[in-house]
């Protein structure tokens, strides 16, 4: 039987006795970013990155998803990871699979290690080696700014995340050349970026973009680049790039949100610790048209009143719910615990992810 909560990424992860500092400049492991080159003694399947900002956020690919999350470093390299999360696209088998071993490695994370142009990631398992990416040693900078048209406030936790990616190739995945992720701290659009990167990758002929995301502090997708801006070469700016996002939520709620069955997929804690459900018992949701919701919550059942707003808001009032005692262990707290707190909604990529200061509860 599978277990009841799979854990898929990062509440804490202390090891030794790490400051809230970040490891000296010397060591080199701040600011470039790092490219997977072994899981173990496996060569990795797919494209996966780690970067260590200078304002405390870690941050990166697993070759599938997104991470990002804040860490500590110690003078002797000690390491500890708080608050990791995740974007949760689905990939094919074999960058899932790697996936997998990426988190179960980072998960046990322990110390760094900066040797020339390459980074050792102790782990209580196999290690993770990274080498320097090309682009670490910057001396160029993009600069630029990320808006959207409708007038509407993003929360204060938001975070910032752009890449500048190489669009060249049709027929492969673009290449990251810098990115950067940043807390908004409480300031609204447009919002200032700037990415280093090395000038020595830029080929003229190659066509280059700007990328970028705004997540909310559980990780929920809330806009996006609908149209990347092109950047560097074939007349494209190099300064002053504007790059206009689209809002991830349907315009009609009502007609985005109702007329389907959600089924539970995650947990996503305030802590941000997120637990995959796999549990046999059932946890839906469905929203009808006369502004009602209702769904089943392992044994039982809940329903209540429901207003979902065109930014992505929902308010949701508390209803009845049955009370009958559920055999087996059951999360059914946890996930009252979230849904009782939720503000807000978004969809993509089939999915329905309902959050709040809380945390936040993902659908499929």
């Amino acid at each position: 039987m599978k277990p009841l909560l799979t854990l898929l990424l990062l509440g804490a992860v202390a090891a030794g006795c790490a400051s809230s500092g970040h490891l000296g400049d010397a060591t080199g492991a701040v600011g470039p970013t790092w490219t997977l080159v072994a899981l173990g003694d496996d060569a990795p399947e797919a494209e996966a990155t780690l970067t260590f900002g200078d304002d405390g956020r870690v941050f990166g690919t697993t070759g599938c998803n997104r991470y990002f999350g804040s860490y500590a470093l110690a003078d002797d390299g000690a390491l500890t990871l708080t608050g990791v999360g995740s974007t949760r696209m689905a990939c094919p088998p074999a960058e899932m699979a790697q996936e997998a071993q990426f988190f179960a490695a980072l998960n046990g994370a322990q110390r760094v290690v900066v040797t020339g142009d390459r980074l050792a990631l102790g782990t209580s398992g196999p290690p993770l080696t990274f080498r320097a990416t090309p682009g670490a040693s910057a001396d160029a900078t993009l600069t630029g700014t990320v808006t959207y048209r409708p007038r509407i406030a993003l929360p204060p936790d938001a975070v910032l995340s752009v890449e500048l990616l190489d669009v060249s190739r049709a027929d492969a995945p673009s290449v990251t050349l810098a990115e950067t992720r940043v807390g908004t701290d409480g300031a609204q659009v447009p919002l200032p970026f700037s990415l280093d990167y090395d000038s020595a990758d830029v080929e003229p002929r190659n066509r280059y973009v700007v990328r970028a995301e705004i997540f909310d502090a559980v990780g929920v997708l809330l806009w996006t680049t609908d149209t990347a801006a092109p950047v560097l070469t074939q007349g494209a700016p190099r300064d002053g790039v504007e790059v206009v996002l689209a809002q991830v939520a349907e315009a009609d709620p009502a007609g985005a949100l109702v007329g389907r069955s959600w089924r539970l997929s995650e947990i996503r804690e305030a802590s941000g610790l997120t637990l995959s459900y796999e549990g046999e018992a059932p946890f839906t949701l469905s929203f009808g048209a006369d502004g009602r919701y209702n769904g089943r919550a392992d044994c039982n059942r809940y329903g209540g009143a429901f207003e979902a707003g065109p930014s992505g808001s929902l308010r949701l009032s508390q209803g009845l719910s049955t009370l009958a005692a559920c055999p087996g262990p059951s999360v059914s707290e946890d996930f009252f615990e979230v849904l009782n707190d939720v503000d807000r909604y978004a969809l993509a990529d089939g999915r329905l992810t309902l959050s709040g200061p809380g945390g936040a509860l993902v659908f499929e």
